[in-house]
């Protein structure tokens, strides 16, 4: 079995680090995670869409995907025995399509 859409506490709308999901994962006898935090790039929304990064909200805009990589990959060290993806959820609205290919 695979979880493809996990929303770490990266995401305002998630509670719990990458590695309590994985922990909990190892435990479900789960192949494969995937993490996907949210990201909101609609400049019309910035002052409302951020991500926790170390208990602290950041913009879409900051540098909180190095943060995120660097959790997932301390994640792989920690359960080489489970398949660790990374992803993101991205909000999409007609007119970011630059934006949205210039951030993945």
């Amino acid at each position: 079995m695979v979880d493809y859409h996990v929303h770490p506490n990266f995401s305002e709308d998630a509670q719990g680090s990458i590695s309590d999901f994985c922990g909990r994962a190892v435990e479900l006898e789960l192949e494969e995670v995937c993490f996907t935090t949210h990201y909101e790039p609609d400049p019309v929304r910035r002052e409302h869409e951020h991500v926790r990064v170390g208990g602290r909200e950041l913009g879409m805009d900051s540098d909180w995907p190095r943060a995120y990589f660097a959790e997932i990959e301390g994640a792989r060290q920690e359960f080489s025995g489970l398949v660790i993806r990374a992803g993101v959820e991205v909000g999409y609205e007609m007119g970011l399509e630059v934006i949205v290919r210039d951030f993945l």
